[in-house]
């Protein structure tokens, strides 16, 4: 017998799916990130295949890390795709980073850090705590 063809709620839900695998996998390795090199490689890695409509699963939690590693080594700014979830992680990252002396290397001061972790905070205070990614 042959197999009907997905509905659109089928597809949303495979979509939805695979969306929230990479993003709990993206999660735990930013939360387990402890040197700036971790960080790099996590940025760097390969994506799950596009789907059908051409979109990667997760591409935009990859593409906003990479800009805001970007932006810590070449002037800060909010990565303004980025979820209030994504942003919620990338305050302990740097917390950690700073805490290693991985920040220091880099040649941010003091100041500068504290600066980049109020502009995320205010960021996130413009922005629900629903947009964008479920927690989980």
């Amino acid at each position: 017998m042959k197999r009907k063809r997905k509905t659109a709620a089928e597809k949303r839900l495979e979509q939805y799916d695979a969306e929230r695998r990479v993003w709990k996998r993206f999660r735990s390795r930013l939360e387990s990130a402890q040197s700036w090199a971790e960080v790099i490689l996590l940025a760097g890695e390969r994506l799950p295949p596009p789907d059908r409509g051409g979109k990667a699963p997760g591409h935009e939690y990859y593409s906003n890390l990479n800009f805001f590693i970007r932006g810590l080594l070449e002037g800060f700014i909010v990565p303004s795709g980025s979820s209030y979830h994504e942003k919620l992680l990338y305050l302990p990252l740097i917390q950690r980073l700073d805490t290693a002396g991985e920040l220091t290397k880099l040649g941010l001061i003091p100041d500068a850090i504290r600066k980049i972790e109020g502009e995320l905070r205010e960021a996130m205070a413009k922005q629900e705590p629903g947009h964008g990614v479920m927690p989980g």
